[in-house]
């Protein structure tokens, strides 16, 4: 599913997720943000067992990114993608976009 969401800098931000079909849980969930895909790092990378990303239910989980990291991160539009892995199954089944913007507070 793919999805886009605007972030102001600085504000905390969360979504939800519900993985269909998913009769096994989990061994990992995976969220990375990058700019660029091509790149080879990471602006921002988290996993199921960091804590960020947190289980509500057995196929629904909420994804939480600080207001620590989006004040960090410049003004720009990111790809993200979410991805899960079961045994040596991998499936990136939620992916998107995310543009971090100004509010008006920010100076830069």
């Amino acid at each position: 599913m793919h999805k886009n969401y605007t972030v102001k800098k600085g504000d905390e931000f969360s979504f939800n997720v519900t993985f269909k079909n998913l009769n096994t849980p989990p061994d990992d969930i995976m969220f990375g943000l990058k700019v660029d895909y091509a790149n080879t790092a990471y602006d921002y990378l988290i996993t199921l067992s960091e804590g960020s990303i947190l289980k509500i239910t057995n196929n629904k989980y909420t994804v939480k990114i600080p207001a620590s990291v989006t004040e960090t991160l410049p003004f720009e539009n990111y790809n993200f993608d979410l991805r899960f892995k079961v045994g040596s199954t991998i499936k990136t089944p939620f992916y998107g976009r995310i543009t971090i913007t100004p509010t008006v507070f920010d100076k830069d």
